[in-house]
């Protein structure tokens, strides 16, 4: 297609990280945004469609009406314990809806980007390439898990992108952040308890944005990829700085001496080791410092 943009299908429009890949993709690709709770019309510049990715009817009609050229899939079920109460829906949405996109993708020789999860790895090791093997420690990891080995099985040359913690303000309306979240609270100067055990390297959301275009713009990037910053923080500590770089008493954030019970278990330390992209494209992970300091400052100019 030398004279038009590619046409990208964004699975998951409607979500934090779907929201900022929306406005960023935009004068880089043909870009119909899809999510349950879109409606068919022109978004912000984009064409919207309503699409829902447990409905196989749903599925067949979008892919034969857009055909598009790539898709990246970042439509879940993500919040974790919700998956462990409900592991049938948990299954449904992130294993069978991820399965029915990439039959869809086979069958128009779309390329694929799907967007996945630490949460594969329960963190004994305290480190993990992309060839490791995934150890979910909860439903939300297994379902993530099971539905990388299903996209590989139909279809070998899909990209399957991990990433741990993303940091940045929410540009969708509904959707929130774990920014957002944090950034609400301490604003209120509440205080927050916050796990010591649960080590995480996390990344800003424009930087994965910018990667997750590249690499659906390549066809030698298939299999999977990390994404996460050089060094990894406890989640205490990752929650202390942000505190300070968004001004806020670094005080605030407190140790949490026992997780609540009714809680999913999370893996303890799951540092994604990036080896992959380097290779591939050259750039270099930032560190958590840099991947605060974009996070806050990128988010804070467009508010």
């Amino acid at each position: 297609m030398p004279d038009a943009k590619p046409k990208l299908l964004l699975i998951g429009a409607s979500g934090f990280i779907g929201g900022w890949l929306a406005e960023l993709s935009r004068g880089r690709f043909d870009v119909i945004e899809a999510s349950r709770g879109l409606t068919d019309r022109v978004a912000a510049g984009n064409r919207a469609i309503a699409l829902d990715i447990t409905d196989e009817a749903s599925v067949d009609a979008v892919f034969e009406q857009v055909r598009p050229n790539a898709v990246i899939l970042a439509a879940a079920l993500a919040d974790v314990d919700r998956c462990e109460r409900e592991p049938d829906v948990a299954q449904e949405i992130n294993v069978a809806g991820a399965v029915c996109v990439a039959r869809q993708c086979r069958r128009y020789a779309a390329r694929l980007l799907y967007t996945s999860t630490d949460a594969v790895f329960d963190g004994a090791l305290g480190g993990y390439d992309e060839d490791a093997m995934p150890t979910p420690p909860n439903q939300y990891g297994r379902s993530k898990a099971d539905a990388e080995a299903g996209i590989r099985e139909i279809l070998p040359s899909a990209t399957i992108v991990r990433y741990s913690l993303v940091l940045g303000f929410t540009r969708t309306p509904h959707a929130n952040s774990y920014l957002d979240r944090l950034a609400s609270t301490l604003r209120a100067g509440q205080k927050i308890e916050v796990p010591i055990t649960e080590f995480r390297n996390p990344i800003d959301i424009q930087t994965l944005a910018e990667i997750l275009f590249d690499l659906i713009d390549r066809d030698d990037a298939s299999g999977v990829f990390h994404i996460g910053a050089t060094d990894k923080l406890a989640r205490q500590e990752l929650a202390r700085r942000i505190a300070v770089a968004l001004g806020c008493p670094g005080d605030l954030i407190q140790p949490l001496a026992a997780l609540p019970s009714g809680r999913a278990k999370r893996s303890t330390d799951s540092f994604l080791i990036c080896r992959r992209l380097p290779r591939l494209t050259g750039r270099a992970m930032p560190t958590c410092d840099e991947v605060i300091a974009r996070a806050v400052q990128t988010s804070v100019g467009q508010t």
